[in-house]
């Protein structure tokens, strides 16, 4: 289903949705994997031939526009990154049994299975892994519930990560592959939950709970005067790191914000990164499991619009 519905439709929809951004074939051709003479036999169809077998198979319209422009976005980026968020959304798809009645319609045999909306299997051989993905699922569900977190919305997307106590590598952090992104009045994850599902923001956190073993979870949002005015407002910790418009690097981000979190404390801890050149200022916030950390960036959110119509 992957191979001969799926992934041909989707490819063919950017092809399109590339040429209209002003691409050449040959150069659509190495940003998609194909030759340049199927990106020209694709391009002689209708481009809503693809959106609408993707919408036979289950996907709704927005989805359908929104894993196209993602993907859009990534092979100008980075071949990995779009691989990433196709894979992530497709797993999404099946985990949330949104192609099942597809699945059975051109496989009737398939009647009884639920293979793909079933727990898998190694979760259940490690409880502490599995409270880690329950609870990180819990926090996506408010934020995507709540629209107004798409105000914080930052240009690279949002990432929700938490993990397993005394975690020793990003593996042991899961986070959202595919990332958080804004979708029609709200924001929505591409992906399911998962291990490894981060680099970044793992990454991050796991600098910072070497300093403070009780931070076991980190978010991002946007970072603009309007967000420091509100976090001020509400009396929370946080602290400013690294002045704008040098240069700085992913290592260098990671220790000055691991470096300017305290040793102990019980509260949501939020960094202002100032960001630099090729890095967007970003705000960091850390605490000690990720649905607190959602109700915080709800609660940011709402007076962050609150200031909106006020000004």
């Amino acid at each position: 289903m992957m191979m001969n519905r799926f992934l041909p439709n989707v490819r063919g929809g950017l092809v399109h949705r590339l040429r209209r951004s002003g691409f050449n074939q040959p150069t659509i051709a190495k940003m998609v994997g194909v030759t340049q003479s199927a990106v020209s036999q694709i391009l002689h169809k209708d481009a809503q031939k693809y959106h609408a077998a993707l919408l036979k198979m289950g996907l709704t319209r927005e989805e359908v526009d929104l894993l196209l422009s993602l993907l859009e976005e990534d092979v100008k980026l980075e071949p990995v990154r779009a691989v990433t968020t196709l894979y992530a959304f497709w797993r999404k798809l099946l985990g949330e049994g949104r192609l099942c009645t597809f699945h059975r319609a051109i496989r009737p045999e398939l009647g009884t299975c639920e293979l793909c909306i079933s727990q898998p299997a190694y979760l259940g051989a490690d409880e502490e892994r599995a409270k880690v993905l329950s609870k990180l699922n819990e926090a996506v569900r408010l934020l995507e519930l709540n629209g107004v977190v798409s105000a914080l919305m930052p240009q690279v997307s949002m990432n929700l990560v938490y993990s397993v106590a005394n975690p020793r590598t990003i593996s042991d952090i899961a986070g959202i592959p595919g990332r958080i992104v804004r979708f029609v009045d709200g924001v929505k994850a591409v992906g399911r939950p998962a291990f490894g599902g981060s680099h970044h923001l793992a990454t991050v956190l796991l600098a910072v709970n070497s300093r403070n073993p009780a931070i076991r979870a980190a978010v991002n949002i946007k970072n603009d005067e309007r967000i420091k005015m509100v976090v001020e407002s509400l009396g929370l910790p946080n602290t400013t790191v690294q002045q704008g418009h040098v240069i700085v690097s992913e290592e260098s981000i990671i220790d000055s914000v691991a470096g300017s979190v305290p040793k102990v404390d019980g509260r949501p801890v939020i960094v202002f990164h100032e960001g630099g050149y090729g890095y967007e200022p970003t705000t960091y916030i850390f605490g000690e499991n990720p649905v607190e950390l959602a109700r915080l960036v709800i609660s940011l959110a709402r007076k962050y619009l609150s200031y909106h119509s006020q000004t």
